[in-house]
């Protein structure tokens, strides 16, 4: 590995150990803001994992052919250890606030529909609903108008309602006399 390779890795690694430090970060802080992600914690880690893995030897592919030895973790740990010491609270602090911001957009989303979707959509429902309520009292007062006064006329006639759709019984049938 001549000299220009080896200032590459150097660089790079210690780049990289730092931005990793920085994703993790991130995410670490994403999970402890939003609760929900905690139940895919795992799932969480073993994609950071294999991000990292992926990124750093296509790091290593492109400084020295992908030459894997023990100073790329220690120039990993380095990169990780510099961050740390410098910028770690700052990105963990901005971090936080972008996810108190979407989550205030969130709200405020949600809140917005609710206002103007969901409850002129109850109120509408409420006002079919009462609608279809007054419609079925009309009309059990026009039942009163317009059934019974036929009714009392066919029982009046002899005809009963009951009689006309009640049914024959056995022994009125007529052919066994």
């Amino acid at each position: 590995m001549d000299l220009g390779q080896q200032y590459a890795t150097i660089t790079l690694m210690l780049i990289a150990g730092g931005a990793l430090g920085a994703v993790h970060d991130a995410y670490r802080t994403s999970v402890k803001e939003w609760r929900f992600l905690r139940r895919l914690s795992v799932f969480w880690d073993l994609s950071f994992w294999l991000f990292a893995t992926v990124f750093v030897f296509t790091l290593l592919l492109g400084a020295n052919h992908g030459n894997v030895r023990l100073i790329v973790f220690l120039l990993l740990g380095a990169g990780w250890w510099l961050y740390a010491v410098t910028l770690r609270r700052l990105v963990v602090l901005v971090t936080a606030k972008i996810i108190r911001a979407i989550l205030l957009i969130l709200r405020f989303v949600g809140r917005l529909i609710e206002v103007l979707v969901i409850t002129p959509l109850r109120y509408l429902f409420l006002f079919v609903l009462a609608l279809v309520r007054q419609t079925n009292r009309m009309m059990g007062h026009a039942e009163i108008v317009i059934v019974w006064p036929i009714a009392w006329t066919l029982t009046l006639s002899g005809r009963g309602i009951i009689r006309l759709f009640a049914k024959k019984e056995d022994g009125d049938e007529g052919t066994n006399k």
